[in-house]
């Protein structure tokens, strides 16, 4: 499956037409050389690509192992983060502030305890207002909600370090804007109880389905990488649609003939997620990283 995925990225990037009728004209292959430097799709090996981000684990590693000064950073801007998340639960406990759900956002319409934007301030702060800098920081452990692996990027200080929980990934965090729609949202939503009403009708409801705001902050990573690289942002919008497709398409079962029509249903859904996560985490990293 990586094979085709590679095959897809590359075809759709050289191609890509933009929504108001443009071409967008991408000089020889570096733009595909340098998404593939980042993506590591050979650390993957015989993996399915939906189970780790090894890819980027192996890009940040190498970040992180080049610039040591990088390392003292994610440490510190952890440290707060697990401080505010600290005053979170304590104000839950003592506030009576609502349990977050899978329509909660930071900002004064939803969550109550952080504003909108309040990770991307955060990393700017400890990356000396460096977007770039700030996008390692928040990559370190925003790539994924799960499998993270701060020890193997960080070496030998990871001892003293552990990724955040929930809070970190409330969505908004990032910015205002770098959300999917309610609208969205609300189809993600039936789609899901739809597939799991045989088996638990109260499984799939908004307290219990994860945002997954980590596809916004991997989209938002992998682009300002490449906006640095010197590509333009306009590129990079659409090239994070077509890796959302190109990872959804990876992910689909080999023998599609199997899938009932409600778990073609939901593959559709989750198709559309993915690709509007991925690009609201580039249009936001497009008017903040600036070519070096």
């Amino acid at each position: 499956m990586t094979f085709l995925a590679v095959l897809f990225i590359t075809l759709t990037l050289l191609v890509a037409p933009l929504s108001w009728g443009q071409v967008v004209h991408i000089p020889g292959t570096r733009i595909i050389t340098d998404h593939l430097d980042v993506l590591r799709l050979s650390t993957y090996g015989g993996n399915r690509i939906a189970y780790a981000n090894l890819g980027l684990i192996h890009y940040l590693a190498q970040v992180y192992q080049s610039d040591p000064t990088l390392k003292v950073r994610a440490v510190r801007f952890y440290q707060e983060v697990h401080d505010l998340e600290d005053n979170y639960r304590y104000s839950k406990w003592t506030m009576h502030v609502p349990e977050m759900n899978f329509f909660s956002v930071a900002g004064p319409s939803g969550q109550e305890v952080m504003k909108a934007g309040w990770v991307w301030d955060l990393a700017m702060k400890h990356a000396d207002n460096d977007p770039q800098t700030a996008f390692r920081l928040i990559a370190l452990c925003g790539h994924d909600n799960l499998f993270q692996k701060p020890d193997f990027v960080l070496g030998n200080i990871s001892n003293y370090f552990y990724c955040p929980s929930s809070l970190y990934f409330l969505p908004r965090s990032l910015n205002a804007e770098a959300d999917i729609s309610n609208a969205l949202k609300e189809k993600i939503l039936k789609t899901k109880m739809k597939s799991n009403y045989s088996l638990d009708a109260e499984y799939f409801d908004a307290k219990n389905l994860s945002p997954k705001y980590y596809h916004v902050y991997a989209g938002a990573f992998v682009a300002c990488e490449m906006i640095s690289r010197g590509h333009s942002p306009e590129s990079e919008i659409i090239a994070a649609k077509e890796l959302a497709r190109g990872y959804r398409l990876a992910t689909l079962p080999t023998n599609t003939r199997t899938l009932s029509l409600q778990q073609l249903r939901e593959w559709s859904v989750d198709f559309e997620w993915t690709e509007a996560q991925h690009v609201a985490g580039a249009k936001f990293a497009a008017k903040v990283c600036k070519s070096k």
